[in-house]
């Protein structure tokens, strides 16, 4: 019965249905794997073309792309973009990235020799935020104790409160640095110094033998 079946479906829709249900059955999409190399440098081509893109347009001219993140399946590009703070700014912000993805997209492929660019997400940069954020709160946070007058880690890290005002940044250029005098000057006069000890304890030991001699002959 199935052999009937099958040459009847053979005469009546041809030879090559089957080979017609292996081929439609064995598609699937390929998507090419990138090492962490080959993202890295993506990336930072990506960065340095879309910034020289975004300076060159007038709509577009200020906003400041963070960082490009290429994923491990090339099938879109995270476009990182430094927010402002403002909500409403950055909607305007967002709104005109997505505006001019696709132009942007078609000036990157045309600067790469016409190759196929994958879509871009645009996603918002809040890291410098949380950071000013933090760093407020530490500022105003109490720790109890004076931890600037026990250690030079409390001094960085204690509360503004313990004494009014902000502890100075060693790294800071205006700040004046305690100037350590080189090694071969603390050799030279710790060699001076133990020189006129000995010059003067050999003075002492000669006016005592002198004062002996003259009690002697006394």
């Amino acid at each position: 019965m199935t052999r009937r079946f099958t040459l009847e479906c053979l005469s009546r829709f041809g030879t090559e249905v089957e080979d017609v249900k292996l081929i439609l059955g064995n598609q699937h999409l390929y998507y090419r794997k990138l090492s962490d190399t080959k993202r890295r440098q993506f990336a930072n081509l990506y960065q340095r073309a879309l910034e020289d893109l975004i300076s060159g347009d007038y709509e577009l001219h200020g906003i400041l792309i963070t960082r490009i993140e290429v994923p491990l399946v090339l099938k879109h590009i995270q476009i990182h973009w430094r927010c402002t703070g403002d909500v409403q700014r950055d909607e305007e912000i967002d709104q005109i990235l997505e505006k001019h993805a696709d132009s942007l997209r078609s000036k990157l492929s045309e600067m790469f020799f016409h190759t196929p660019i994958p879509p871009f997400v645009f996603v918002e940069d809040r890291r410098h935020l949380y950071e000013q954020e933090l760093s407020k709160l530490l500022e105003i946070a109490d720790y109890g104790m004076q931890y600037r007058a026990v250690s030079h880690v409390g001094a960085i890290l204690g509360s503004s409160r313990d004494t009014g005002t902000k502890s100075a940044d060693p790294n800071d250029p205006a700040v004046p640095k305690e100037q350590v005098p080189p090694r071969w000057l603390e050799n030279w006069r710790n060699r001076r110094a133990k020189a006129a000890q000995k010059k003067e304890s050999i003075e002492k030991r000669k006016e005592s033998e002198v004062i002996l001699d003259g009690n002697r002959d006394n």
